[in-house]
């Protein structure tokens, strides 16, 4: 068998790529039927590498292996009468047997050609990228200098084709301007999938048309030149690192895991809906396209109604940590960006709830304190859609649609999935809200900022102290932002009372069961706007003072974050075995020298004190290993000397589910609170609330 290799050109145009698809015209596939045609026999085309749907080839090699004896100088002219006008054979050639266009290639050649004008050009048509906006070459060529060499090439790529290696080798990337075309190309010893695509748009993305800061138009936008100078010195980080801040003019209304559009995972980009990017699209339609990162439609859409910047960047880069003086130590939270306040604060504007489309605004004159009267502490039962926090309600009854009642609130402050207590923006700070009744019973409508504390059984004191907490910061938040003071602060029953509300006995049936009333709610928020740890809520608040979650005082770089509450920062700490939490002194703080903590001491749950590997976590706050423990049946508790402290249970108990079961249901009467349905599937490995009669299910400790 002869082996033939043929060297050819064809326009992309018409063609699902080079490679063989079933029931789809593809290059290889029209070259091997004109082959046959002309040899006589089946012929199998090896090329020299795959190309998209729409990609050209200027020069594209291939091989194949038949017995025909038709001469090669004959080969071209026989095969091109078979073929169509958009592929053509130049030359054709006889090679050794080891010969494979593949495994045979060491360099690989793409062209990217952009036609840099408004206006295009008919004759380029499904042959250039038409680019508007001017483009420097010189700064582009600065950014396709940096793929040159040996590098991991795997944050250029797209996912959907299982490699050894992302490592590639380009020798070169070469971009030349003639007149208003421009010509990107790049060698390499090979490409991964969409990787020459990618790395052209990045070029490109590079320029100073996108990202570049350009000192002539601080002359000319004095607003962009307040912005800058503003927040100089202010970069995000990860774990200590720059993060890479991506964007895009429009995400469709979802926030996409960059895992999801690339092959690389960043940690600070999840799945989830994005109001405000919804909402901006809604009144002004917008293309959508990568969408990791900010939204740039969301983005000016929440800045128009009042969010800070602070509370845009902390939604779209999740978990990232605001920087002030980067390189010098000086790392701060975004609570402290919002003045010092240690809210959990996240937006999600409930765009389909009527009262939010009637659009009426206010001027702030006061606010007003509810709670739900329902035993119910997760904000999915209100908040929705789901934004990767919130967690899934089963029932979709929350309050972001279309309802049978006139009801909303500014806000509601509740658990996440995780049990963490969170404050949820879910009405503009200056619209009218529907929360205290109707006409003149409720005029409060008009004059005050309302928001929601979601109820549990009234008895976990707990919970109820970081409710409160968390209420006392929102309205003191809320307090800075509105010229606003503690006497501007009523409860629903006070608002009955002064005849701007319904007749409703909230808050006032559940702070007395805890000792608490609406006089020590606004002495806490008074304290906390005077600057004074008096009359704080419990004193995890603090007055200014921020506590720093480090391995040491001494260690600053290895510190993970600032915190104004107290609460909080040991929260971070007991996940994080080996920190502590030190005062602005550098004095330990926590853990204490006593108590339930331990000084140090790291209680460890693991099957047993030989099985190292068996470990789930190391703990400094006893309590929690023991919950560590509940939640895996088998495991228990150890000192630091391997001494048992807490003895798990040795075996899950079991249920049988049940026809009409619920996870729900099953938590309240085995457990005996439906809020502990979360356990149950996180013990069984649940990812959704769906279970069938007859499925056994392990249960936790009651």
């Amino acid at each position: 068998m002869r082996n033939i290799v043929l060297y050819l050109t064809y326009l992309g145009t018409a063609y699902h790529g080079w490679q063989v698809q079933k029931d789809l015209v593809t290059v290889a596939g029209t070259l091997e039927a004109a082959a046959e045609a002309v040899v006589g026999h089946r012929v199998h085309m090896t090329g020299c590498g795959r190309t998209d749907a729409g990609v050209h080839a200027r020069v594209y090699v291939a091989n194949f292996r038949t017995s025909s004896t038709i001469p090669c100088d004959r080969l071209p002219y026989a095969l091109n009468t078979h073929l169509p006008p958009d592929v053509v054979v130049c030359q054709a050639r006889e090679v050794h047997e080891g010969f494979n266009a593949i495994g045979s290639c060491v360099r690989k050649s793409y062209t990217y050609l952009i036609y840099n004008d408004r206006i295009r050009n008919p004759f380029y048509v499904d042959r250039v990228w038409l680019y508007p906006r001017l483009l420097d070459e010189a700064v582009m060529q600065a950014a396709a200098d940096q793929f040159v060499g040996t590098h991991d090439f795997a944050a250029v790529r797209s996912v959907g084709t299982d490699v050894r290696s992302t490592v590639r080798t380009v020798y070169a990337y070469q971009v030349r301007r003639q007149g208003k075309l421009l010509a990107l190309t790049v060698s390499a010893n090979g490409f991964l999938y969409n990787m020459a695509r990618a790395m052209a748009g990045t070029v490109v993305d590079d320029t100073t048309s996108f990202q570049a800061y350009r000192a002539p138009l601080a002359e000319s936008s004095p607003r962009s030149r307040q912005a800058v100078e503003e927040t100089a010195g202010q970069v995000l980080t990860y774990g200590g690192e720059v993060i890479d801040c991506f964007y895009s003019a429009s995400n469709g209304g979802t926030c996409k895991r960059s895992g999801e559009v690339w092959s690389r995972d960043y940690p600070y980009y999840v799945n989830k809906p994005d109001p405000w990017d919804t909402a901006a699209r809604t009144e002004k339609p917008t293309n959508p396209s990568h969408g990791v990162g900010l939204s740039q439609v969301g983005c000016m859409w929440a800045a128009k109604q009042g969010v800070p910047y602070n509370e845009i960047l902390a939604f779209y880069y999740s978990g990232a940590a605001l920087v002030h003086e980067y390189g010098t130590g000086s790392v701060v939270g975004f609570e402290e960006e919002t003045g010092g306040f240690a809210m959990n604060l996240h937006t999600l504007i409930f765009t389909n709830n009527a009262c939010y489309k009637a659009g009426r605004k206010i001027t702030p004159k006061g606010i007003m304190v509810h709670s739900t009267g329902a035993n119910n502490p997760w904000l999915k039962r209100y908040v929705g859609p789901d934004d990767g926090l919130l967690g899934k309600n089963q029932y979709n009854n929350h309050w972001n649609q279309p309802m049978d009642r006139e009801v909303c609130v500014h806000a509601f402050i509740g658990k996440l999935a995780d049990g963490t207590i969170a404050t949820y923006q879910t009405l503009p700070w200056d619209h009218r809200g529907w929360h205290c009744g109707s006409g003149s019973k409720g005029s409060g409508n008009n004059t005050h900022i309302s928001f929601e504390i979601c109820e549990d059984g009234l008895t976990d004191s707990a919970y109820f102290n970081k409710v409160y907490n968390e209420a006392v910061e929102l309205c003191v938040y809320l307090c800075k932002q509105y010229g606003l003071t503690e006497k501007n602060i009523i409860c629903h029953s006070e608002g009955h009372a002064q005849g701007i509300a319904s007749n409703h006995g909230d808050v006032m049936h559940w702070f007395p069961k805890h000792g608490k009333n609406m006089d020590t709610f606004r002495a806490a928020v008074k304290a906390k706007l005077a600057g004074s740890s008096s009359g704080n809520t419990g004193g995890s608040a603090g007055s200014g003072t921020l506590y720093r979650v480090r391995k040491s005082w001494s260690d600053a770089s290895s510190q993970l974050g600032a915190f104004a509450v107290l609460d909080n920062a040991k929260e971070l700490a007991d996940k994080n075995p080996g920190y502590a939490v030190f005062d602005e002194a550098g004095k330990k703080v926590y853990p204490s020298a006593s108590g339930s903590t331990g000084s140090g001491t790291l209680y460890r749950v693991r099957k047993s004190w030989a099985d190292a590997a068996s470990q789930k976590g190391a703990f400094n706050v006893l309590d929690n290993a023991k919950r560590c423990a509940d939640e895996n049946p088998g495991y228990s508790v150890f000192d630091e000397a391997g001494k048992v402290v807490y003895a798990g249970s040795a075996a899950a108990s079991t249920y049988t589910v049940q026809k009409g079961d619920s996870l729900w249901a099953i938590a309240e009467k085995r457990l005996g609170n439906g809020t502990r349905y979360n356990e149950i599937k996180k013990l069984n490995g649940l990812t959704s609330d769906v279970i069938y009669a007859g499925q056994v299910l392990k249960l936790p400790n009651r």
